[in-house]
């Protein structure tokens, strides 16, 4: 496998775990919905496995209601439908001091902007917050 193939499967594999995730579901309900097996979809999902053909993509985009382009990173999407923010980072490649962000620093982006999003800033909680935050960049600056 060359190196922008490694790249592509495991920037495929972390999007369909973060949709998979977001939308609640186990790897054996994307198994049963999607009528692909388990083993194939934790393949995928580790970056074992390359992309998988096109109409696989198309019955992981049914089930997890997102466009294939966007599922599989394309630009080709011109679909005015909003985008998750999983769906916005992974699709596209992002650069940061001229460095391409890896699936696994986009991941840990997710996670921080999700966690901000959701947490409250009330009361005694707001240190537990800030902590948590906290900890999730320090994990993203020890990717880079």
């Amino acid at each position: 496998m060359e190196k922008d193939e490694m790249l592509i499967s495991d920037e495929f594999g972390k999007m369909l775990k973060s949709l998979r995730k977001k939308r609640g579901l186990t790897l054996a309900d994307l198994s049963d919905l999607s009528g692909i097996s388990i083993s194939y979809l934790n393949r995928l999902e580790k970056g074992e496995r390359k992309s998988p053909g096109f109409t696989k993509i198309l019955k992981l985009a049914k089930v997890l209601k997102v466009d294939p382009a966007s599922l599989v990173g394309s630009d080709l999407n011109m679909s005015d439908k909003p985008m998750s923010i999983s769906e916005l980072l992974f699709s596209t490649q992002i650069e940061h001091n001229d460095e391409i962000l890896t699936a696994s620093q986009k991941e840990l982006l997710v996670e921080i902007i999700e966690t901000v999003l959701l947490v409250k800033f009330e009361g005694t909680g707001v240190i537990n917050d800030l902590q948590q935050i906290a900890e999730l960049i320090s994990e993203l600056k020890e990717l880079q």
